[in-house]
């Protein structure tokens, strides 16, 4: 960017500027004084704000003429944003008109508008007291065009008459096209009583269906104007993927002949654009795999309208190549350029934008964009230590029950899982003298129930401070152990049971994900995450599988530690560098993010966390869980990272240094710890939250 010359008359407008908003703010008696400091050809303006008392709202009051208005006002008085005592703070008058004006566009006042409400305000009180009133005249129309004679009447209310949808507007503008009428009838019914029809205006035949389009217009003729109905229209119209954009249009009816008492009537225009039905994306990717950085290629085939209910139906092929370092010496064979760890896979799946259940057995509200998922897929790993080849099944309904809280419930999910240990692996896990991590990587079938839930903040733009959690809870096996105890099954000669030749996992998992967002200044950010788990293995399983198993250390968590390569607890063994997991998982990080330079920006971050066992293990002394000791059992760490924003994505580069480390006996870091060849490099793709 280019530097910015000192301009004495910029000065003076922005003093001019800041007396004005500290003035709107409630001190009109702010005085405003500035400096200049100059240091070679860098010049520094200083503002000096001295604000002095405040003026306060002593009284509030209101003086709404339209009596039907002034009783909605009177319902919602008590979430009124002016209050006595308050300072007169003309930025929340405004707020209060905004909230004001939402209410009457809620209640079929179509033509309400801010401007509308007026503020009287007495500062002659003395002692710094203003006397506010509220007030909103009665709807001002000319008697007619030639006469300058005025009459005031109610602000009368409107209710849709007709709706109109003009299907692929695109089309309909192709030269020589005469558009066919279509009544389709409103799926969206307030009441028993209405009949409510939809005129939908489209040429030739059609690509989405009717019914799609009606079920996601929740305006219904005859029912009165509200500005959410249109909103949430809009909302449920381009989250189809079938269509590319949405406009909706208001048309008052006889405007001109607006009379006290009378209904006044509104059409509404709902013009579409569609999608391209058939999509196919080539391309390379960064990928951050749980902190594994790597470098990956993917083909999507994709069609958005299959069953021309704006549906979508995938293939996805895709390979990988990433950075394993957490490794045995000696295991780094079989490398290609600094790549050691392959994966390979396809995935095939069907996006339905409903809930497709039986009796209604989940509710969702008319604010919910709802959808209904099935998907499935063969996945190859192959790695240093073990290859994996993973067969995956699921189906899932989502939904959400407001703007901020989403949920995914997932009554299937299958997944196989066929594990081939290296040899050296292997001679390891023979040397084990418990089953209990022996079992995690032996061949298994998930047959798994899970609930996820997201409330978040996120969406809202312009506040400072925002917030994410992420609840899940998942169980599996329990379906196929009812069954085996139902049926009478035989267990195998190590005493479980098999399903299609291979031992299921029966296990409860459960884990919550916090992060909190604050913006001190501009650009600057204050981050934080709080991350909890655990899990427990029971009935036909010794450990909980290996992918359902906890782990901190890379580029997401502890950054101060390789990839998987903390805990449990205190136990130490510097000889074995295989993946660690574990059943109870705490972590914690704060982050300060900051601009450094155009699309550098900078973080100074911290880590605390560790992994445990639920209960001690000869094979891992140490590990257990202790909540007498938990703070000895935490790892600390600190460090200093960059990120580049390339808009499209952030590559991030992250220095951790260990400032406790518990599986030593001298925990805490010592200066030679703060040397350039102690530190974790970690590389990522995108923040680590």
């Amino acid at each position: 960017t280019e530097p910015v010359l000192y301009d004495s008359n910029l000065t003076l407008r922005s003093k001019g500027l800041i007396r004005q908003y500290v003035a709107d703010k409630g001190f009109p008696n702010a005085s405003i004084t500035s400096a200049n400091r100059y240091k070679g050809s860098h010049a520094q303006v200083v503002y000096d704000i001295k604000s002095g008392s405040p003026y306060e709202v002593t009284s509030f009051s209101t003086d709404i003429q339209d009596t039907a208005i002034e009783d909605l006002y009177n319902k919602s008085a008590s979430e009124s944003l002016i209050k006595p005592g308050m300072i007169f703070d003309t930025y929340v008058l405004d707020d209060e008109r905004d909230r004001i004006t939402s209410i009457l566009k809620n209640k079929g006042y179509y033509t309400f508008s801010k401007t509308d409400i007026r503020y009287t305000a007495d500062s002659t009180l003395g002692n710094h007291a203003v006397s506010v009133v509220l007030g909103i005249d009665k709807l001002r129309i000319r008697n007619n065009l030639a006469s300058d004679s005025v009459t005031t009447i109610d602000y009368p209310k409107y209710y849709y008459r007709n709706v109109y949808i003009h299907n692929n507007i695109d089309a309909l503008a192709a030269e020589g096209i005469v558009p066919d009428t279509v009544i389709v009838k409103s799926s969206f019914t307030p009441d028993s009583t209405s009949d409510s029809k939809f005129f939908i205006i489209e040429s030739g035949k059609t690509t989405l269906r009717h019914s799609t389009i009606a079920d996601a217009i929740v305006i219904a003729p005859g029912q009165p104007f509200t500005l959410d109905a249109g909103n949430l229209t809009y909302k449920r119209l381009v989250n189809m993927s079938a269509i590319r954009a949405a406009t909706l249009s208001y048309s008052p009816v006889n405007q001109e002949k607006l009379k006290a008492g009378e209904k006044q009537l509104l059409d509404c225009n709902i013009r579409l654009s569609h999608n391209p039905a058939f999509i196919l994306n080539i391309g390379t990717e960064g990928t951050n795999s749980g902190g594994a950085f790597g470098m990956g290629v993917n083909t999507l085939l994709m069609n958005r309208n299959i069953f021309k209910g704006s549906e979508v139906f995938r293939i996805k092929l895709t390979g990988a190549a990433e950075v394993q370092g957490n490794l045995p010496e000696g295991e780094n064979t079989n490398r290609f350029l600094f790549f050691n760890t392959y994966q390979a896979g396809i995935e095939t799946g069907l996006d339905i934008p409903r809930l497709l259940i039986p009796f209604n057995l989940i509710k969702s509200s008319l604010n919910s964009l709802s959808r209904t998922s099935l998907s499935g897929g063969y996945n190859f790993e192959k790695r240093p230590d073990y290859t994996r080849n993973i067969s995956t099944f699921f189906l899932s309904y989502q939904w959400s029950r407001s703007e901020k809280t989403k949920l995914i419930f997932t009554p299937v999910e299958m997944n196989y899982v066929n594990i081939k240990t290296d040899s050296s692996f292997q001679a390891y896990l023979n040397s084990l003298s418990d089953p209990y991590f022996v079992s995690q990587y032996s061949d298994h079938l998930l047959t798994m129930i899970r609930i996820n839930i997201t409330h978040t903040n996120q969406m809202l733009q312009k506040q400072n401070k925002l917030y994410f959690l992420r609840f899940t809870i998942e169980t599996a096996g329990n379906m196929l152990r009812l069954y085996d105890n139902l049926a009478g099954s035989v267990k195998t000669d190590n005493q479980y049971f098999e399903h299609l030749g291979v031992r299921y996992a029966q296990y409860f998992r459960i884990d919550a994900d916090l992060r909190h967002f604050w913006e001190v200044a501009r650009k600057r950010t204050i981050a934080t995450r709080l991350m909890v788990g655990t899990g427990v293995s029971f009935g036909n399983s010794d450990a909980l599988p290996f992918e359902k198993g906890f782990w901190l250390g890379g580029a997401n968590d502890m950054r101060g530690w390789k990839f998987r390569s903390l805990g449990p607890g205190t136990y130490t063994s510097p000889s074995i560098r295989y993946d660690r997991t574990g059943d109870i998982m705490m972590q914690a990080s704060i982050e300060y993010r900051f601009p450094i330079y155009n699309f550098i920006y900078g973080g100074l971050f911290a880590d605390a966390g560790n992994i445990w066992l639920s209960n001690e293990n000869p094979d891992f002394t140490g590990g257990g869980f202790e909540f007498g000791s938990l703070f000895n059992q935490l790892a600390l760490d600190t460090g200093f990272g960059l990120r580049f924003d390339f808009s499209f994505f952030i590559f991030r580069l992250d220095w951790g240094l260990r400032t406790k480390n518990p599986a030593l006996e001298n925990q805490w870091f010592s200066a030679d710890d703060f040397r350039l060849r102690k530190a974790v490099w970690n590389f990522g793709i995108g923040y680590p939250f």
